[in-house]
C-alpha cells in the first residue's frame, strides 16, 4: 500500500496527541479516584527593574540572587502572600 501525506499525518497527529495529552489523562483519572494534587507555583523573578524583595512574603527569609548557591523549595500554604 501507498502511504499518502493524508496518512503520515493523521498517524503523526495521533502519536502527538497521546504524547501530549497523557499528563492530562492521569491527572484526570486521579481526581476520578480521589487523589488531589496540591497546587504548584512557580516564581522565577530576575532583571526587568523588579526588585525580588518586593514579592518575598515576609514570612520568608529573603536571599539575594547573587547569595544563592542552590535552589530552594518552601510550602506556601503556612505563608500570606500579598495581593
Amino acid at each position: 500500500m501507498i502511504a499518502t501525506r493524508r496518512d503520515a499525518l493523521k498517524s503523526l497527529s495521533l502519536g502527538t496527541g497521546a504524547t501530549l495529552l497523557s499528563p492530562l489523562i492521569q491527572r484526570v483519572m486521579a481526581r476520578a479516584e480521589g487523589i488531589k494534587s496540591s497546587p504548584r507555583f512557580i516564581f522565577v523573578i530576575q532583571g526587568n527593574g523588579f526588585d525580588a524583595i518586593q514579592a518575598c512574603p515576609e514570612s520568608i527569609p529573603f536571599k539575594a540572587y547573587k547569595d544563592c548557591d542552590k535552589h530552594e523549595e518552601f510550602p506556601l500554604k503556612d505563608h500570606e502572600l500579598e495581593a
